[in-house]
């Protein structure tokens, strides 16, 4: 399902920047910096939606799909069901970025997708829900379809990010934190959504096209491990 925030009667020159699963806490938090974008076109997506997706997904020369992957736990929910949810869910998210990729291909536009994982090495510093199954699948995703796809322009990241701290909100835990990361770092604190927000700004404006395909740790001296 989408649901429109400004006028669809604006331009094409402008783009047009889907954020999907925006209830989630992270699309709460970032909603309003988009919204205050320039030459952005906004639009609110429930969740990857194959059912209800028409022809108006397509509005823009270029295209920029945030997609919030939901925060799960897998330290606490990894079970047989939890496996075949997983599979479906992962299923669905091809299947709708397929779609998705084949119709702006077909209207001549591109499209930027950027996903956003959690790093696996927050759970030795912080009780945080990760789900490294999960985000290890999307990392493969991202780097295979930046190959296949961008001779057609399609661009691929992954914002692996620190804890965040709005996911954070007891402050003894954020306390707790900041004192276990000092044997890496003098100040170490979870992560604000406004250090996020530079990146997603850079690349509405299509200046990170030759990073396509990585994974970028989000966070001072973030390191990736698992």
């Amino acid at each position: 399902m989408a649901v429109w925030v400004l006028h669809p009667e604006e331009t094409l020159s402008m783009t047009t920047l889907f954020l999907l699963n925006s209830s989630t806490p992270l699309g709460q938090e970032l909603l309003p910096f988009l919204q205050t974008l320039p030459n952005v076109r906004l639009q609110l997506m429930i969740a990857p939606d194959l059912e209800h997706e028409d022809e108006r997904v397509v509005h823009s020369k270029h295209n920029v799909f945030l997609i919030l992957t939901p925060f799960f736990d897998e330290y606490a929910s990894f079970t047989p069901a939890y496996a075949e949810f997983l599979l479906d869910y992962l299923n669905g998210l091809v299947a709708w970025m397929q779609t998705t990729t084949r119709r702006l291909a077909q209207h001549n536009q591109s499209g930027t997708f950027i996903f956003f994982t959690t790093n696996p090495n927050v759970r030795s510093f912080l009780d945080y829900p990760i789900s490294p199954t999960l985000d290890e699948s999307i990392h493969a995703l991202v780097k295979t379809l930046s190959k296949e796809l961008h001779a057609l322009n399609f661009y691929f990241y992954v914002l692996c990010l620190e804890p965040l701290q709005c996911m954070v909100s007891d402050p003894m835990q954020a306390r707790s934190y900041k004192k276990k990361m000092a044997a890496h770092a003098m100040s170490k604190m979870p992560l604000k959504v406004d250090g996020i927000q530079s990146i997603i700004q850079a690349v509405c404006e299509g200046n990170l096209s030759l990073l396509s395909g990585s994974v970028l740790s989000i966070g001072v001296g973030s390191v990736l491990g698992y």
